[in-house]
């Protein structure tokens, strides 16, 4: 054989070695406890890029979506397994328990969730059933909402704190949290519990009626639907607010502090290639979150009569002017 032919032979051969080492085409679940948004599911269809799935070539997604209804979740819980997926990928909680309710054995990886609290996990560091992924660190940046809310509007004494109430990890202890960082800030606090987007309006005026100064609106799936409902109904009351989710801020909340929930999605892929690759939900512990976003809207706080700190502008990730 000459030397010529045998290059040849192996410049055709490396491709095919190549494409042989692909990951075969598997299906996977996604199961949204709200709408699909489209930038989260990019995130994550870029992280399953980087570890070699290509969406309709080698791995297909199969969508699903509660539209926030969760009533709906349980059915779509069970659509999901009879499609025979490999692993279901969960946004929000309770897409987490509803999936973790129709299936003990099915890997589940939550992209976005607070799964401590629940029946989902043993701990964050040993899952121990067949449910792993990323926490958002809810109760801990609670603290560090009402901490940046304080500083925004120094002189309220007086803060509302809205949260779902159908959401299981807001026990007695996350709200005697929150009481004691409010407490250290020298702030008095009101609940504002919502089980329903009905609830919202009842919320901000029991809070008026408590003369709340400034108002926290923890993130949920229910809470995070209702974005432009919750920014109207602000500016209506004239209350300084901050979010946890920025989707808020871009429609005119004051300002947000959260996880990069992006990178939280695209960092769910790395859990997907793992379960592929044969490794269990039971062994891989639960990521929390390392990058954190503020955003400031500096034209909402002039219309509240707000002056900025210049340390929040310098810390803000985001000033929208």
């Amino acid at each position: 054989m000459s030397i010529r032919r045998a290059l040849l032979i192996v410049a055709l051969a490396a491709p095919l070695g190549a494409q042989a080492q692909a990951p075969k085409s598997v299906r996977i679940g996604f199961l949204w406890t709200s709408q699909i948004t489209g930038q989260y599911r990019d995130a994550f269809v870029h992280g399953l890029r980087e570890l070699g799935y290509v969406e309709g070539r080698n791995i297909a997604i199969e969508d699903r979506s509660a539209a926030n209804a969760l009533n709906r979740l349980d059915a779509l819980a069970r659509e999901l397994i009879a499609l025979r997926v490999s692993t279901v990928v969960t946004q929000g909680t309770p897409a987490a328990v509803a999936m973790a309710k129709a299936s003990s054995t099915l890997p589940v990886v939550i992209a976005l969730g607070e799964p401590t609290g629940t029946d989902l996990i043993d701990s964050l560091g040993h899952p121990g059933r067949n449910v792993t992924g990323l926490t958002v660190l809810s109760v801990e940046l609670d603290a560090k909402r009402l901490e940046l809310l304080k500083q925004m509007s120094s002189k309220a004494t007086r803060v509302a704190v809205m949260f779902d109430a159908t959401i299981s990890t807001w026990t007695g202890a996350r709200q005697s949290s929150v009481e004691s960082a409010a407490r250290s800030l020298g702030m008095k606090v009101h609940f504002s519990p919502v089980r329903t987007a009905d609830d919202l309006g009842k919320a901000f005026h029991a809070a008026s009626l408590a003369r709340a100064e400034a108002i926290l609106i923890t993130p949920s799936p229910l809470l995070s639907f209702q974005n432009e409902t919750l920014v109207d109904l602000a500016a209506k009351h004239r209350l300084p607010a901050i979010y946890g989710n920025p989707a808020a801020v871009q429609l005119g909340g004051l300002m947000s502090y959260g996880p990069d929930y992006a990178a939280l999605f695209q960092r769910a892929a790395t859990y997907v290639d793992k379960i592929l690759k044969g490794g269990k939900p039971v062994d891989m512990p639960m990521e929390q979150p390392t990058k954190f976003e503020l955003l400031v809207n500096t034209k909402t706080a002039k219309t509240l009569g707000l002056s900025v700190p210049r340390a929040l502008l310098l810390r803000a990730d985001q000033v929208i002017e």
